[in-house]
């Protein structure tokens, strides 16, 4: 268990600013003076989330942090079933996970889930990402399958920061890739979403 001065650490290095790329050379600690990097990018993204009215944190866990967009909670988006508890169909993740050579990464993703028997909003919401590449990165498939699928994705970190790039440093990656997420990709996403008119 994590005693409380580690505890204070790690929220000592998730409250620093974002800095440009030449600061964050100068803040560049040892290796490995924090062993748990996930509990400092999970605590991050919550706190991410939770700082920016555009969004709701949803359902999380150790190892993913997922929200939605509150203007996207309209009655259509919010008819899901079986998961998540919250309705949500189209639902936004953050996964520190391994890839298949074992190596660590995060990944924000925006994934389609589970709409009511007869109803087709997963078959339209899945077409229009389909047809708005960028800012849509769906998965392509012939046909929809049943399962959870994504519909757009963005690497907040790869293998190599996560294992090279010092706690601050990669605190600051993180909060670069997030900015550029809010101010360029979300927006692009939503204004997508926006021009459905069968939607709102």
């Amino acid at each position: 268990m994590r005693d409380e001065r580690e505890e204070h650490h790690i929220y000592d290095i998730i409250a620093l600013p974002t800095v440009s790329q030449e600061t964050v050379q100068t803040l560049d600690l040892p290796h490995g003076i924090y062993a748990d990097r996930q509990a400092i990018t999970h605590q991050l993204i919550l706190q991410l989330v939770e700082e920016n009215t555009q969004l709701v944190q949803d359902v999380c866990d150790q190892e993913v942090v997922r929200f939605g967009v509150k203007d996207w909670d309209v009655p259509v988006l919010k008819a899901g079933v079986k998961w998540p508890p919250s309705g949500r169909i189209l639902l936004f993740s953050v996964q520190n996970y391994k890839t298949k050579k074992g190596e660590p990464i995060l990944k924000l993703q925006l994934g389609l889930c589970w709409e009511p028997e007869g109803t087709d909003t997963r078959e339209k919401l899945f077409r229009m990402a389909l047809s708005n590449e960028p800012p849509f990165t769906p998965d392509h498939h012939r046909t929809l399958p049943l399962r959870w699928i994504r519909l757009y994705r963005r690497t907040l970190l790869t293998p190599q920061s996560y294992n090279k790039m010092s706690d601050r440093a990669l605190v600051a990656e993180i909060r670069k890739e997030w900015m550029l997420f809010m101010e360029h990709d979300l927006p692009e996403l939503h204004a997508v979403l926006k021009s459905q008119q069968w939607i709102w």
